[in-house]
């Protein structure tokens, strides 16, 4: 739920240009706040302590965390905070680049920005989709049913990243038996 008409957005991942950090500036230059809403960006490693692996979802309670963010300039091939993020069920703004692609489906508190490298440079699109978001959670202010939604339902990948996986696993599986 909101507390205090505070809306926290989470940025997870490492703050640098490659993971769209002109981005969150201009965000946070342009929203102070939003209707009578305060917004608190949380921003690990800047804001917030950094977060060990096993303490990510420990975080989003204790610091009320509303939604995720992947505002990444260039695409990637895979994301650890972004399989964390599915499964916590929250919402999402991302751009549409590199593996996000394949690995967020198409729902409703899904909110894609741009859906490709050349089209950033459009600001106001980024402003309408997070402003879009934050209505999105104001709506729904902790009552969704997205996170009803069972784990592998949000656990959209390619087969590719599936058979990775399931081979790290049996290898781990092998290795912790052996010990």
């Amino acid at each position: 739920k909101i507390l205090n008409k505070t809306i926290n957005i989470g940025v997870f991942h490492e703050f640098s240009e490659y993971k769209g950090k002109e981005y969150y500036l201009m965000l946070l230059n342009h929203f102070k706040d939003y209707k009578e809403y305060k917004l608190n960006f949380l921003i690990a490693g800047k804001n917030i302590p950094k977060y060990n692996e096993h303490e990510f979802f420990n975080f989003i309670k204790e610091y009320n965390v509303h939604c995720f963010t992947f505002l990444n300039k260039w695409g990637e091939p895979y994301c650890y905070t972004l399989t964390k993020a599915l499964i916590s069920g929250l919402p999402i703004i991302y751009n549409n680049i590199g593996a996000l692609i394949d690995r967020i489906p198409d729902d409703s508190h899904y909110f894609k920005v741009f859906n490709t490298e050349k089209e950033m440079d459009n600001h106001k699109h980024l402003i309408r989709h997070f402003s879009d978001l934050l209505n999105y959670i104001i709506l729904k202010n902790g009552v969704d049913e997205n996170l009803e939604k069972s784990i592998n339902n949000r656990m959209i990948t390619r087969s590719e990243y599936n058979n990775i996986f399931a081979n790290f696993l049996k290898v781990n599986q092998f290795t912790v038996k052996n010990l």
